[in-house]
């Protein structure tokens, strides 16, 4: 099975415009054919620049600058052609704050939810939680 890898860098705030670069990787063969695998990122949002993309060891690369109004979170990112296939994707989004949403996609399941960044104080809970659950 092969594992895609998505790379999101995503803003964290919950208003205004926000603006970061995306990047976006799936394997490829030879120097012209890739997997075919696409993002499709929420709605309102738009490329701030124009795509570049390149092969380079067996991966197609694609880069470009993203931005929407309200930054991503609560938006669904979606992979078209996933269900297609039987392989798996591996996301990883990383919001301007530098947290990370982490996830594996599925051919069944080919979309997640931005989640907002969670808080300090709501991991400490969880382990605070779980800790005392299990005493």
């Amino acid at each position: 099975m092969h594992r895609e890898d998505a790379t999101r860098k995503a803003g964290a705030q919950s208003t205004g415009i926000t603006a970061c670069p995306q990047v976006w990787k799936v394997p490829g063969r030879g120097e012209d054919l890739r997997l075919g695998l696409y993002v499709e990122l929420p709605e309102g949002t738009e490329n701030t620049s124009e795509p570049r993309a390149m092969m380079n060891r067996g991966a197609f690369s694609e880069r470009c600058a993203i931005r929407r109004e309200g930054g991503l979170t609560g938006g669904k990112i979606r992979v078209r052609g996933l269900s297609h296939t039987m392989t798996d994707v591996l996301v990883r989004l990383e919001r301007l704050d530098g947290t990370s949403q982490v996830m594996r996609l599925l051919p069944s399941s080919p979309q997640f939810t931005v989640e907002p960044a969670q808080r300090a104080l709501d991991v400490a809970h969880a382990y605070t939680v779980s800790a005392s659950s299990t005493s």
